[in-house]
C-alpha cells in the first residue's frame, strides 16, 4: 500500500480529531438551540410595550430595548401568512412615540422668540406641504397639555378635534372644516353657507390658556420639533376682559388653522377682548375663512416670554428715556428699572 506524506500521521491521530469534531458539533448544536429559544421568547414579547423584557433580558436590558428588537424586524409566525395585514414589519418605537426635541440647559428662561429660534421653526413655517393634523396628533397635544400644564383639563367635546368643536347645544358644531388653501398651506373653510353677522367661531368653547410662562415652556419643550413649531405659531396673547390679565392662548382643534388677511378677512370679533368671531358678510360653502391677527396685539413681554429689546421701542416711555440716556445717570437708572419690569 502506498502512503503519501502526512497520511500516516493523520491516521494515527484519527481518534483525537474525532473527539474534537464531536465536541465542536455539540457546541454548535447547543448554540443553535439557544438562538431559537431566544427568538421564540422575543416573539412573545408585546410589540408595543415590551412587557416581560425586564424579566427575560439580563445585564440591565430594558423592556423598550426588547420591544425595539421586535418592532424593527422580527415577525411572529402566526402573522407571517400571505395576505395577513399584520404580517408587515411593525413600526419602530420612535414612530409610535415621537421624542421631544433636546432641551438646552437654560430652557426655563427662554422667551417666545428664542424658543422659536431653538426649534428652527422659520423653515418649517414656510413649508406649504405640511400635513393636516390627524386625530392622533390632536390627542397627542392634549395628552401633553394634561401631563405638563393642567392635569384637570377636560377634552370631552363629542365633536372630534379634526372636525372642530361644539359652538353650543343649540347651534351644534362650528360650521368649519380643515383643508389646503389655494394661497398655500393649511386653512379653515366654511362647511355650509354662513350669513352675515352669524357666529362662526367661539374661543370660549375651544381655546385654552397657560397659567404662566413656565407652563407654556414645559408644554413646548416636551413636544417633538414639528409639533412644537405648530404650537409655537398657534399661540397668541390676549386680554379676555378690559383691564384683565394678559394670557397666552391657543386651541387644540382645527379652529387654530384660521389664516389671516388684513384686507379680505370675513370673520372677526367685535372687540379685541372677545373670543367670539362673526361673519362680516355672507360666506359661501367651501369658501376659506380669514380673520385678522392684528386685532389681538401680541405682547410676549407681558406674559414673561418677551425680550425687553424686542418691545421697548414700541413704548412712549422709551422715547422719553432715550432723550435722557446720554444726559445724566438718572436717565440710565430709570432705564435699568424699566428693563427689569419688562423682564419680570
Amino acid at each position: 500500500m502506498r502512503y503519501y506524506p502526512g497520511t500516516m500521521n493523520r491516521q494515527k491521530n484519527a481518534p483525537r480529531y474525532l473527539h474534537f469534531n464531536l465536541g465542536m458539533g455539540l457546541i454548535a448544536l447547543f448554540s443553535l438551540f439557544a438562538n431559537v429559544y431566544t427568538i421564540s421568547i422575543l416573539i412573545r414579547i408585546d410589540s408595543s410595550t415590551g412587557q416581560g423584557a425586564n424579566e427575560i433580558f439580563p445585564f440591565g436590558a430594558t423592556k423598550e430595548w426588547g420591544a425595539t428588537l421586535i418592532e424593527t424586524g422580527i415577525k411572529s409566525p402566526s402573522n407571517s401568512g400571505d395576505g395577513d395585514t399584520q404580517s408587515q414589519t411593525r413600526r419602530t418605537l420612535s414612530e409610535e412615540t415621537p421624542m421631544p426635541w433636546p432641551k438646552p440647559d437654560d430652557w426655563e428662561i427662554f422667551g417666545y422668540y428664542k424658543t422659536r429660534h431653538h426649534f428652527q421653526c422659520k423653515e418649517y413655517a414656510h413649508d406649504r406641504t405640511k400635513a393636516l393634523p390627524s386625530l392622533e396628533d390632536w390627542k397627542y397635544f392634549r395628552n401633553v397639555y394634561k401631563k405638563f400644564v393642567d392635569k384637570t383639563a377636560r377634552f370631552d367635546d363629542p365633536v372630534p378635534p379634526t372636525m372642530g368643536y361644539t359652538l353650543s347645544k343649540m347651534l351644534g358644531p362650528a360650521p368649519i372644516y380643515a383643508a389646503y388653501s389655494d394661497k398655500g398651506g393649511r386653512g379653515l373653510f366654511a362647511s355650509r353657507d354662513i350669513k352675515k353677522g352669524e357666529l362662526v367661531l367661539d374661543g370660549n368653547q375651544s381655546d385654552f390658556s397657560f397659567p404662566d410662562a413656565m407652563a407654556w415652556r414645559r408644554f413646548i419643550f416636551n413636544l417633538p420639533r414639528d409639533k412644537a413649531c405648530d404650537m409655537i405659531d398657534w399661540a397668541w396673547t390676549q386680554q379676555t376682559e378690559k383691564g384683565g390679565k394678559t394670557k397666552v392662548l391657543s386651541a387644540i382643534n382645527i379652529s387654530i388653522l384660521l389664516n389671516s388677511h388684513k384686507t379680505y378677512y370675513n370673520v372677526i370679533p367685535k372687540s379685541s377682548y372677545s373670543q367670539k368671531m362673526y361673519a362680516t358678510r355672507d360666506i359661501k360653502k367651501d369658501e376659506e375663512l380669514l380673520g385678522d391677527y392684528s386685532i389681538y396685539r401680541t405682547t410676549w413681554n407681558k406674559v414673561g416670554l418677551g425680550y425687553a429689546k424686542d418691545h421697548i421701542k414700541e413704548t412712549k416711555k422709551w422715547k422719553r428715556l432715550k432723550s435722557r440716556l446720554e444726559v445724566d445717570e438718572t436717565g440710565r437708572e430709570h432705564l435699568r428699572m424699566f428693563l427689569n419690569v419688562l423682564e419680570e
